[in-house]
């Protein structure tokens, strides 16, 4: 056994009389972010290379799991980017590695996700088949099993590999009741699926979520590659499924914000400008900064690698969620790149009291 451990011109939009919410709302970032080859394999290249590690909240890769993972349909979709990035990473390493034998390939495998911020990887590969153990970064008890899009990334891996098709599944999960997340390419007929029970899934990680922003001591800290966290956003992103990605956000959102605003006085105070600024740094849907809610101003900073339209979308669906109570008229957005970052500004006034 193996341990391995852009000046972007700024833009309002006429609102009708009045907007109740911001989901009416468009950002479009004027241009495509320029790479050299494809999105992925640049980015592949900067985890294999090691690059960066930064630090961010354990439901940075939980959130975009849980979006991946809430039917069959979308896990299927996870899979198979996985499958995609994993075929684009053997090539990768193949260039510069000479593997005789397929087998040598998968301790660069475990190197990559020690890169991506997974710690603790163990594997057995045996004549019939191949097993990891992933210890994860949350532990945190969500129903379902979470990780779609690394079993399609190891099955993509292992089949450019070993030049046939390798089906690999999650056997066991972090987020399910186990102590790890188990990864086999043995095919069992007469494992049962694990059922899902979306609603269940969304109220219990909302409930994770409404009490991390809730503490008082330091959050707890994950070191993850930025670059792995948007390959596994691949799923989220996905133009095909935005509608239906963007309101699920947004009903988490809501269903925060109602836990979060309990009150008159929470809904009112600088305590709400604070919890609506830690629960979108929370789940790292860009920087926030409340300026007001009396009448409302909010500022929502990405980098380069996060403001990908879909991504930008994504954040202003929750957030609209989140300020379910917060509802704005006149509501307008400016759009501008500072100092390489892309800014996006909301305002408006307060309906009612």
């Amino acid at each position: 056994m193996k341990t391995k451990q852009k000046a972007v011109r700024s833009s309002t939009r006429k609102p009708a009389a009045k907007i109740k919410t911001l989901k009416e709302i468009t950002i479009f970032p004027d241009q495509e972010q320029q790479y050299t080859g494809s999105k992925e394999s640049v980015m592949l290249a900067r985890i294999v290379n090691g690059e960066n590690l930064e630090q961010v909240s354990e439901n940075t890769i939980l959130f975009p799991a849980l979006l991946s993972n809430l039917t069959p349909s979308l896990s299927d979709v996870s899979r198979r980017n996985g499958m995609y990035v994993g075929r684009q990473l053997y090539s990768m390493l193949k260039s510069s590695n000479k593997y005789i034998m397929y087998e040598e390939s998968v301790a660069d495998l475990v190197r990559f996700f020690e890169h991506s911020g997974y710690t603790r990887i163990t594997y057995n590969i045996f004549p019939d088949r191949i097993d990891l153990h992933m210890y994860d970064n949350s532990h945190e008890y969500i129903g379902i099993d979470l990780h779609s899009f690394e079993a399609g990334l190891i099955s993509g891996f292992l089949t450019a590999a070993k030049k046939q098709y390798v089906d690999v599944t999650e056997h066991e999960c972090s987020n399910n009741g186990s102590e790890y997340c188990k990864f086999t390419s043995l095919h069992d007929p007469y494992r049962q699926q694990s059922q899902r029970d979306a609603k269940a899934s969304i109220l219990r990680f909302v409930d994770h979520v409404t009490k991390r922003t809730e503490q008082l001591e330091k959050k707890q800290l994950v070191r993850i590659a930025p670059e792995y966290y948007m390959l596994a956003m691949s799923t989220v992103l996905d133009r095909p499924y935005q509608e239906e990605i963007q309101h699920v956000a947004s009903y988490i959102g809501s269903e925060i914000g109602m836990r979060l605003f309990t009150s008159e006085r929470t809904r009112t105070s600088r305590s709400a400008i604070s919890r609506i600024e830690r629960v979108m740094n929370l789940l790292n849907l860009g920087k926030t900064t409340v300026r007001s809610l009396y009448p409302v101003k909010i500022e929502i900073s990405f980098d380069k690698l996060h403001s990908k339209h879909e991504f930008v979308e994504l954040a202003i669906a929750f957030i609209n969620g989140l300020l379910k109570n917060h509802a704005i008229e006149g509501a307008s957005v400016t759009r501008e790149t500072r100092r390489g970052a892309y800014i996006v500004n909301i305002s408006g006034k307060k309906i009612g009291k």
